[in-house]
């Protein structure tokens, strides 16, 4: 008590003090927990070899009584088990999409994407509390829920300032309860994991702590609902697997035993070193800087990789289609509908800007660019994963692609778009002018209305059915509204680009003034 008191009287935040007490109770009730799951079975392994060869006995004759009395253990390989531990969570992108997990389904912060989707039992336990409040409304008196909601008041949120995920408050008592249930059920012998203790506590104080709103209420309920039945699934998993192995170790001896040994190694050695990484892209900025210069930094670089990638994707799957190379036209497809989550991803990232504000008129204005472009991009995309995923189709129900003058179309449509690409990115870097550009895309949509033409003319030549009708139509219509929607962005972009340069020159010209003066 006099140390609280002191500590209040020099302005000493108590709630630092406790979190970095926590932490450490956190990290002694894991390693009591843990360190001994990890290390204590190559432990008793080993120390079950030495018994044996001490012992000098045949092996289906020794038994293994020496377990059964307390093993001591070298302060060496507790060493170097929490070493390799600590490594682990440092390095491990697995540990950190699990830390990750927890944080986006407790965190406070509102309007953002969320992870999980709604489910079934998600809504009908939302439906049940909305109901259940309903119903305590009519009953308790409206001065209650004043005075509770006014305890509840959340701290404003500065204008500029990162937004974190919960406050001092929270993380205090998410690793003082967590660590104090880990220590005390170790201490009583009790099997549990660590990682669900831990996910529940936070789960636990984001509910007490109104973080789940009427907005993210069925999304993060649903995200709990998933992580709790995955853990369900994988012990029921687990024992059907442990109970296979040991039926094939009993019927198939030491050969299935090196077998399993084998697969093991190669699991976790694929698994952690050659599985598939995945490529970093512009569009994974995340939008901390909401300042005009930044926006515009990432504009550039998330338009270039999207128009690239848009090219590129219907050149290769187009080439793909004709040859009627199923394999490829899948992964295109893929890549496609990776493209439209990525720019779906990045445009929201408009709402957090929103939320920091702050900034001049210009940087207001390019806020709005931002999302006016990646918008523009968003239904590109859509656009191009439809048109490949209904050509993926046709080829898997074996429909004939096209050939002669209609073949020799859509090359020609490609070769539009090629060239379409390369005028906008110099319109944007600053050649040419706004009725030149307008003009060019006029011409694009002209000659892309002409090989539309000259299909309407030869479906019954060529003898088509409608759905290759449709398909080709859709390869134009895509054509059509890459010309129309990315001259919105080149010439939004442009915008962007003079107005920052114009707002550079005019900071230079008042310092260069301010310095004649002094």
């Amino acid at each position: 008590m006099v140390l609280h008191l002191l500590m209040v009287r020099r302005g000493v935040n108590i709630f630092k003090i406790v979190i970095l007490a926590g932490t450490f109770a956190l990290a002694f009730a894991f390693a009591g927990n843990d360190l001994v799951n990890f290390v204590g079975v190559p432990l008793a392994a080993w120390e079950s070899w030495q018994q044996f060869t001490a012992s000098g006995m045949a092996a289906d004759a020794f038994t293994m009584e020496g377990l059964r009395k307390a093993v001591q253990t070298p302060t060496f390989y507790l060493l170097l088990s929490g070493l390799i531990m600590v490594l682990t969570l440092w390095f491990s992108k697995k540990a950190h999409r699990v830390v990750q997990t927890s944080i986006n389904l407790s965190s406070s912060t509102r309007g953002d994407q969320e992870q999980f989707g709604s489910s079934l039992p998600g809504r009908l336990i939302v439906r049940a509390g909305l109901s259940a409040n309903k119903t305590l409304h009519q009953i308790l008196p409206n001065s209650l829920f004043t005075a509770l909601e006014s305890r509840m008041q959340p701290v404003e949120q500065v204008k500029g300032a990162p937004v974190l995920p919960f406050d001092q408050v929270r993380a205090a008592i998410n690793l003082v309860v967590s660590s104090i249930l880990i220590a005390s059920a170790t201490s009583l012998k009790l099997p549990l994991s660590t990682t669900y203790v831990t996910f529940m506590v936070a789960m636990g104080s984001s509910f007490a702590d109104g973080a789940w709103n009427r907005e993210s209420a069925v999304y993060r309920i649903s995200g709990v609902l998933a992580v709790i039945s995955g853990w369900f699934l994988t012990a029921m998993c687990a024992f059907s697997a442990c109970a296979l192995v040991t039926w094939a170790l009993f019927e198939g001896g030491s050969v299935v035993a090196v077998l399993f040994m084998l697969v093991a190694v190669v699991s976790l050695v694929r698994s952690n070193f050659f599985g598939k990484k995945k490529e970093e892209s512009s569009f994974d900025i995340v939008a901390d800087n909401t300042d005009k210069d930044s926006i515009r930094a990432n504009i550039g670089a998330s338009v270039d990789e999207s128009i690239d990638t848009a090219v590129r994707l219907m050149r290769e799957g187009l080439t793909a289609f004709q040859a009627e190379d199923e394999k490829v036209l899948n992964r295109c497809k893929n890549e496609a509908v990776n493209l439209f989550e990525d720019i779906s991803r990045s445009r929201g990232s408009y709402y957090r800007m929103a939320l920091r504000g702050g900034g001049d008129d210009l940087d207001n204005e390019a806020r709005h660019i931002y999302y006016r472009i990646f918008n523009g991009m968003k239904e590109l995309s859509h656009e191009l994963r439809s048109v490949l995923g209904m050509s993926a189709n046709h080829i898997a129900n074996r429909h004939r692609p096209y050939s002669g003058a209609l073949g020799d179309n859509l090359e020609q449509m490609l070769g539009i778009l090629e060239d379409a690409a390369r005028h906008f990115r110099a319109y944007a870097a600053g050649e040419g002018s706004r009725a030149e550009l307008s003009a060019y895309a006029d011409h694009c949509s002209s000659r892309i209305s002409k090989i539309q033409i000259e299909l309407l003319q030869r479906i019954d030549t060529e003898g088509l059915s409608m759905r290759s009708s449709d398909l080709y139509l859709n390869y134009l219509q895509f054509a059509r509204a890459f010309i129309n929607r990315f001259t919105i962005v080149a010439l939004l972009e442009r915008d962007l680009n003079d107005a920052c340069r114009r707002n550079a020159a005019r900071k230079e010209e008042e310092t260069a003034a301010a310095s004649a003066q002094a």
